[in-house]
């Protein structure tokens, strides 16, 4: 047990680096691959939305129990993986430009 105490001890100043791939060709592709990809969920994302607004639009706020049965959990959890979507490419390039 002193032994493993004086090894960890012996760690704090080291620091783990991961590898930088941002100048190399691989990492310029596979983040390219990564914004496609999230650019084309967001895209689904909102036309999912877009269908679920525009059932709702025909529904009355009387007529609650029909908003229940046109809405799926699916309907939903794509609205919510969509908002958290953008909200997040939002903030990176806000960031970004910093």
């Amino acid at each position: 047990m002193a032994e493993t105490v004086r090894m960890f001890r012996s760690w704090r100043g080291f620091h783990w680096m991961p590898a930088d791939v941002s100048g190399s060709r691989f990492g310029q592709i596979v983040r390219v691959a990564v914004v496609v990809a999230a650019l084309a969920a967001l895209v689904y994302c909102g036309e999912a939305a877009w269908d679920v607004l525009m059932e709702l639009r025909a529904i009355r706020l009387s007529q609650c129990r029909k908003l229940l049965d046109a809405l799926t959990v699916g309907d939903v959890v794509l609205c919510l993986v969509g908002w958290g979507l953008g909200r997040e490419i939002v903030r990176v390039v806000v960031n970004h430009r910093r």
